[in-house]
């Protein structure tokens, strides 16, 4: 009886030592998912940059603290602007980080890749290279703003909505067309 009662009292010591190991592991799990989430906002831009012909909404609500979803507008040379709406599969700290090296090979791309699929291709074939696993969907859109052009590819992604001023009418660029 008093054996049993030593051994009870041992089992319940040793789940509470283990209950508190616990509680520090997700505390410091938590603490890190929330850093990486605060760098991935950081990865956005801070305002929408003002380019000429073009109105651009922007939102972003990540499911979690961070995830697999980004959104990137940049300059290219020549006046040019890539506009990139990016989803890596999952909604963890493996998805964020993902988003985050397409991001930045996007950025680093050479001067030679012009085309929005050649700068798709060229991300990928970084990712491929660098054995970097996981899947993600694209849109990457160029627009020029002196030809009043958006030329693009999808690899994948939802299409995202274009308004028109002039009518008001909605399109999703999912298709070949002239704009």
């Amino acid at each position: 009886d008093a054996l049993e009662r030593v051994a009870l009292g041992s089992a319940l010591l040793e789940n509470q030592m283990l209950a508190e190991d616990l509680r520090r592991a997700n505390k410091q799990i938590d603490s890190e998912a929330r850093q990486v989430g605060e760098l991935q906002r950081a990865l956005l831009p801070e305002s929408v940059p003002q380019i000429a012909g073009l109105e651009i909404a922007t939102s972003y609500e990540p499911t979690g603290r961070a995830g697999g979803d980004l959104y990137d507008l940049f300059a290219l040379d020549s006046g040019r602007w890539c506009i990139f709406i990016g989803d890596a599969s999952g909604h963890g700290l493996a998805a964020a980080v993902l988003m985050a090296i397409v991001q930045a090979v996007l950025h680093a791309h050479p001067e030679g890749v012009a085309g929005p699929a050649r700068l798709l291709t060229y991300a990928n074939r970084q990712l491929c290279a660098k054995r970097i696993g996981g899947f993600f969907t694209a849109f990457l859109g160029v627009y020029e703003p002196a030809l009043r052009r958006l030329t693009y590819a999808n690899g994948g992604h939802p299409p995202p909505l274009l308004r028109r001023a002039g009518d008001g009418s909605v399109a999703a660029l999912d298709a070949v067309r002239s704009f």
